[in-house]
């Protein structure tokens, strides 16, 4: 079985959702919005025609990081394989457009960003191997860290609440929407 490759810049266009499966799977997922144009000679400037939604996945430790790194409206560069599903219901029809991301980062081209390597032990962290985020250390200041040490690093989390489509999460599924997330 074949898949279709992509690669694509946009700039994320919802809050990122993270939630662990069943199975104990990290999973990420957010909405990224690619801005279609042309460069107009006449006018000198780049003239923005459309804009293409893709629903984005990612997994493990990608997830992990994508959503201690990820904040709506930041422009990204992604790899990954192209889903396009049809859907039907009684009252209207649509085309889904998934994508499974392989890597990613922020889009350089467009603004500036400070990567930090996650030591052996952060990435090896309880909360880690648990399916919870793993923020660098710079991410908390004084003010935000969490003061409740059985809240974990991002607060508590919540259940069965809705994913960033609207549709219920698997029963059992635990979802933090990022409320409690201080970036």
């Amino acid at each position: 079985m074949t898949t279709d490759t992509i690669i694509i810049t946009g700039n994320v266009a919802s809050v990122p959702n993270h939630y662990t499966s069943r199975d104990g799977v990290a999973i990420t997922r957010f909405r990224l919005a690619s801005n279609l144009g042309y460069f107009d000679k006449k006018l000198n400037k780049w003239v923005e025609t459309e804009t293409n939604f893709y629903s984005v996945s990612t997994y493990r430790k990608l997830a992990l990081n994508a959503y201690a790194s990820l904040n709506s409206g930041d422009a990204v560069v992604l790899s990954g394989r192209l889903h396009i599903r049809p859907w039907q219901t009684a009252d209207k029809a649509g085309t889904n457009v998934d994508i499974d991301v392989d890597w990613m980062g922020h889009d350089l081209t467009l603004g500036t960003a400070r990567w930090t390597r996650l030591s052996a032990v952060a990435a090896n962290d309880v909360g880690a191997a648990a399916g919870e985020p793993v923020a660098p250390a710079h991410v908390w200041s004084e003010a935000a860290a969490p003061t409740d040490p059985d809240q974990g690093q991002f607060g508590a989390a919540g259940n069965a609440q809705a994913d960033f489509d609207g549709a219920e999460s698997e029963p059992g599924v635990r979802v933090d929407d990022g409320a409690s997330v201080p970036f």
